[in-house]
């Protein structure tokens, strides 16, 4: 088999593994009522996890750290003694 034949047909079962997600996707909706993920925990912790990897929260996080240890009533003795 050549390499372009197992290409097209890889694209193909993707097309009709996607077709066949829609369509079972159209039949799993009840009219009238609205569409609700179906763990909403799981996808907002999937979400808040995702961002926790970003360079955007470490920066906010050390940032909100450093300014409470230097709130801390206890910074003034560490660095006296």
């Amino acid at each position: 088999m050549s390499t372009r034949y197992l290409k097209n047909r890889l694209h193909d079962d993707e097309l009709r593994d996607r077709r066949r997600r829609a369509q079972l996707a159209k039949q799993a909706r009840v009219p009238g009522r609205p569409l609700v993920a179906p763990d909403p925990f799981g996808v907002f912790s999937e979400a808040f996890a995702r961002y926790m990897g970003t360079p955007a929260f470490i920066g906010w996080m050390s940032v909100s750290a450093g300014l409470e240890h230097l709130g801390s009533p206890r910074v003034g003795s560490v660095i006296g003694s």
